[in-house]
């Protein structure tokens, strides 16, 4: 009589056990729907905010290159000196508008890459020439006069370029050349991205890649362009590297795979993947999250 009490209140327990664990899965399941569908309304907050600020700062620099091409009234050297700070700026800002939203909508799960067969000796070639009108320091080119032709998107490869160039005209002494190479391999095309700057210590190349953290001094920089183009290159399968020797300079480079991405790759870079998904989960919980999560003014409670 007393065993089968014994394994009555055994049973009992184990029931209650299973219970509290059916509820704390439910409970967390829950959470994480929660928590992606904040990251959603997060990602079209932004493109709200991304739109809004582009109208206006391309009036700016719209407005800003009227003036300086203006051969009828020519500026006098100190004008012409605001009207290029007012250009750079504009673009800067569009840019950085431009990041936000790509990151947004990647952590969202909402990107959809648009693929097409480019040769990307003809894109960097592009992209270079567009630079050398923004930038007063010189931007030399090193292509393969072979076409280079890969799957990508021109859009998110030219945006994550851009921003290796910004980042490396901005370290630059002057006067010194930023150099853009690409170079065709067996299976993938190389580009990389040299300037002369002050290099890295150690501790600012392994914050390199967090968000608005930057190589650079305190202050000059988010550090989100470096984020993004990371996540670009992940996006197509490629891989982003540093090789950097403090007051030597350094190089960036990212690979992109001849073939384009494949199925996996698309998942892992944007959050799809079935890891990302219990990583989610778990993370549904933490009150480390919950603090991050505040300044966008939601609630997981």
């Amino acid at each position: 009589m007393t065993g089968l009490v014994l394994l009555g209140a055994l049973l009992g327990v184990s029931l209650a056990g299973l219970a509290v664990c059916a509820w704390a899965w439910w409970k967390s399941r829950r959470r994480a729907a929660r928590l992606r569908d904040l990251l959603v309304w997060r990602a079209d907050q932004i493109s709200m905010l991304s739109h809004e600020l582009r109208t206006p700062l391309t009036l700016v620099k719209l407005s800003a290159d009227l003036l300086a091409e203006d051969e009828n009234r020519p500026l006098s050297p100190r004008q012409d000196s605001f009207v290029r700070t007012i250009r750079e700026q504009a673009l800067v800002t569009i840019q950085l508008a431009e990041d936000l939203l790509t990151q947004a909508r990647i952590e969202a799960g909402r990107f959809t890459l648009h693929l097409t067969q480019v040769d990307l000796a003809d894109l960097v070639l592009a992209s270079v020439h567009d630079l050398r009108e923004l930038h007063d320091r010189p931007i030399m080119v090193d292509c393969p006069s072979a076409p280079c032709l890969v799957r990508a998107d021109t859009v998110l490869i030219r945006q994550g370029l851009t921003n290796l160039v910004n980042n490396a005209v901005a370290v630059s002494p002057p006067g010194e050349p930023v150099v853009v190479r690409l170079s065709r391999r067996e299976v993938d095309v190389l580009v990389s991205v040299t300037d002369r700057g002050t290099g890295m210590k150690a501790e600012q190349r392994l914050r390199l890649f967090r968000r608005f953290s930057s190589g650079r001094p305190v202050g000059s920089g988010t550090g989100l362009g470096l984020v993004i183009t990371k996540q670009i290159v992940e996006l197509h399968g490629g891989r982003l590297f540093v090789d950097t020797v403090e007051e030597r300079g350094t190089t960036m480079m990212f690979s992109l795979p001849v073939g384009g991405p494949s199925g996996r790759d698309v998942q892992v870079a944007a959050g799809r993947s079935p890891r990302f998904r219990r990583r989610l989960r778990r993370r549904a919980v933490s009150p480390r999250l919950m603090g991050g999560l505040a300044p966008w003014g939601a609630s997981l409670a």
